[in-house]
């Protein structure tokens, strides 16, 4: 159990990370000047080149990037809300009652990203 609960907390930090990857990427990409990034591509600078062409299909790029953060947002959540759910199936008995059954009834309608809130 206790390592199912360590895989479980690692799954979400490395989700954490890879959120945290596409929001930036999304950031630098569409923030980047277009005349900088020509200049700097005429150059010879080979990171430019890809920046060049990877924004060449701006809905492309904004679209692929903004699916892939809402995939592994939703398996964030997915995630979190089975870890706090075995945290509190595994302390039920040091919860005490009343405050198990308030936290029980988020997890039962499936609000993960409160509950973890409220259990942090």
């Amino acid at each position: 159990m206790l390592s199912s609960l360590w895989l479980l907390a690692l799954t979400v930090g490395l989700l954490i990370v890879a959120s945290a990857f596409f929001s930036s990427a999304e950031t630098a990409l569409t923030a980047a000047s277009d005349a900088r990034m020509r200049q700097l591509a005429n150059k010879g600078n080979k990171r430019a080149k890809i920046v060049e062409k990877l924004r060449a299909d701006r809905e492309g790029l904004i679209g692929s990037i903004l699916i892939g953060n809402n995939a592994v947002n939703v398996l964030g959540a997915a995630h979190c809300h089975q870890f706090c759910h075995c945290l509190i199936r595994r302390g039920r008995s040091g919860l005490g009652n009343h405050r198990y059954d308030r936290v029980a009834g988020g997890v039962r309608r499936g609000d993960a990203k409160n509950l973890c809130l409220y259990l942090c």
